[in-house]
């Protein structure tokens, strides 16, 4: 199983989504053999600032192959 790490929020992300922090520190308690954590700070985010962008989503599927197991 693969989790996308959300970037830490802005002020103003933090102003709409109170509790995406809380999210993001749950996301990285979990522990779990079978599981990947993936950060996605540094990639492109769209204007709402949690959704990646389509270029976001390009950057970040090469990444995302190289974490799956080898068949």
């Amino acid at each position: 199983m693969i989790i996308l790490m959300l970037k830490p929020g802005t002020r103003q992300t933090l102003r709409k989504h109170p509790y995406r922090d809380i999210v993001r520190e749950q996301q990285l308690s979990v522990q779990s053999r079978y599981l990947t954590k993936i950060e996605t700070t540094g990639y492109d985010y769209s204007r709402d600032d949690i959704h990646l962008t389509t270029a976001g989503q390009l950057s970040l599927g090469p990444v995302i192959a190289k974490a799956l197991p080898s068949p």
